[in-house]
């Protein structure tokens, strides 16, 4: 049994249903397809996304690693604050004319 697709612009797409689904033959099959019409396929994707389509959009931009950035980490406390907490200091002024 064959499936056909009609890209409106494109070629006309013929997909045989195997009786395999995990056979290394179709493996190879489907990959030269995807790479045979990837340039289509991309062309899609950007088209769609600018349309709007959110999915489409996120998995380009994935694709691209243009993500949101990680969120900034506080620093934390720093080492003096840690040894004065820790030993239990009394914080003073430090001498005028020095920078701490």
């Amino acid at each position: 049994m064959r499936t056909s697709a009609q890209n409106e612009a494109g070629p006309q797409i013929t997909i045989a249903e195997p009786c395999d689904l995990a056979s290394p033959e179709l493996e190879r099959h489907l990959g030269e397809e995807i790479r045979k019409h990837a340039a289509d396929i991309i062309r899609g994707l950007v088209q769609k996304a600018m349309e709007g389509g959110a999915v489409q959009a996120k998995f380009l931009f994935d694709f691209a690693g243009l993500r949101e950035s990680p969120p900034q980490e506080s620093k934390g406390e720093s080492l003096l604050d840690l040894m004065r907490r820790e030993l239990r200091l009394e914080e003073q002024e430090p001498p005028e004319g020095t920078v701490e």
